[in-house]
């Protein structure tokens, strides 16, 4: 007996009207949409930005699956503006495996190690690349964004011999641990990385083996409210900044204090 075939629906984000209907074999479908994906509906490209219900699983009981889908818009290099002054230079290597849903966090490609721990040795690298933000903001605003960005290089592995992730973790009691980090608009998920979630903020970087390398933070929306000390205990153990790359700001962990509270 053939398996069931998925009823698949495809709703327009822009207009959340339904605009296209389909049946799917199982086999056609993958295994969860917790992964960033692309498809092309009559030559046209869109992103999934959210599928109901998510995993196999949820989709072969109910029988039917729901994909809310944006397009992929085209447009001549000289009329993109970058909505950020500065972005890391790459991103981890990535790799298609299957993944639980409820293993990988999802962060945004471009804030990319934005806001990161960077040792107080550091500092003349923090500072030279500051100075080649500070160009971007003086000669390549437009409007609200920029016509050129700096591509960050430097530090590479700022935290590189510092701690172990084991370590790392020892310091955060009852944080969510991730096995994987995926990116938004990015295929698969990511090679040697690790990333935890403590209280509002998900907490990630590089990994060597066992080996931090880098060490980055990013808001999570309807975190819980949990203590800061973790974070500025860290900070004072390894004598870190907390580098704001977009806002060219590299605090010690009295102004960090201050700057994880407003969020």
């Amino acid at each position: 007996m053939p398996d069931p075939l998925i009823r698949v629906e495809f709703v327009d984000a822009a207009t959340n009207n339904v605009f296209a209907a389909t049946e799917s074999a199982i086999n056609e479908l993958p295994e969860t949409f917790a992964l960033n994906t692309a498809v092309n509906i009559g030559g046209q490209e869109w992103q999934i930005v959210q599928a109901d219900p998510m995993t196999r699983a949820e989709y072969v009981q109910r029988g039917s699956l729901t994909l809310t889908l944006s397009k992929i818009m085209m447009m001549p290099v000289k009329d993109i503006l970058y909505s950020l002054p500065t972005i890391y230079n790459s991103l981890p290597a990535m790799e298609n495996r299957a993944v639980d849903a409820g293993a990988v966090i999802t962060l945004n490609a471009d804030l990319w190690r934005c806001v990161e721990f960077v040792p107080k040795s550091h500092q003349s690298a923090i500072d030279k690349e500051f100075q080649a933000i500070a160009i971007i903001y003086a000669d390549h605003r437009e409007g609200q964004g920029f016509n050129k960005l700096h591509v960050r290089t430097a530090p590479a592995a700022p935290i590189a011999g510092l701690f172990r992730l084991l370590e790392l973790k020892a310091l955060f009691a009852g944080a969510q641990l991730f096995d994987t980090i995926a990116f938004q608009r990015e295929a698969g998920v990511a090679k040697d990385v690790f990333a935890f979630r403590y209280g509002a903020w998900a907490l990630y970087g590089d990994l060597k083996g066992e080996s931090v390398q880098s060490l980055a933070l990013e808001p999570q929306p309807q975190g819980e409210s949990l203590p800061l000390d973790p974070i500025l205990q860290l900070m004072r153990i390894y004598d870190l900044l907390l580098v704001d790359w977009l806002n060219a700001s590299a605090m010690p962990y009295q102004e960090a204090n201050l700057f994880l509270k407003r969020f």
